[in-house]
């Protein structure tokens, strides 16, 4: 009789594997689980960033762009990682977008890689102030930090 070992290795899953099925049958282009988990973290953003009447909050134009299908795909997973893992709701997410699009629209110094650098050292300060107990979600909170850390 064998016995099967019930520890798992890896890192535990933070998407439902349905899901994960979903949208890896919807882009079957990306190979690798790392590209469909990034979609994943995709699809959490632009479901923070819809408005209330199905289409996307206005002001995001320098992430998507609603009259074409060009949007910047890092960018949104950062976002859609900034909701997942730290626990920002979506008011704060949907100004964080419009911060993040004004500034991509009019400095042209500020890039997308600037953008991406500015989300994950935010997503590292919210989650220690999450682990100490010091972060709550007040409107624009997310806003101040990102304004705080702007390079």
């Amino acid at each position: 009789m064998e016995t099967v070992s019930e520890n798992r290795r890896g890192r535990p899953a933070r998407f439902d594997p349905a899901w994960v099925r979903m949208v890896k049958a919807l882009h079957a282009d990306i190979k690798t689980d790392r590209g469909i988990i990034g979609k994943c973290y995709e699809c959490q953003a632009m479901r923070a960033l819809q408005s209330d009447n199905g289409g996307l909050v206005q002001g995001i134009d320098g992430i998507v762009r609603t009259d074409s299908s060009v949007y910047r795909a890092t960018v949104l997973e950062h976002l859609g990682r900034l909701k997942m893992e730290s626990g920002v709701d979506d008011a704060d997410i949907r100004a964080a977008a419009q911060w993040l699009s004004s500034r991509l629209n009019t400095v042209p110094a500020f890039t997308t890689r600037k953008a991406v650098e500015l989300l994950r050292a935010l997503r590292e300060e919210i989650g220690v102030r999450v682990y100490f107990g010091w972060y709550t979600s007040e409107p624009d909170k997310l806003l101040k930090l990102l304004v705080k850390e702007d390079p």
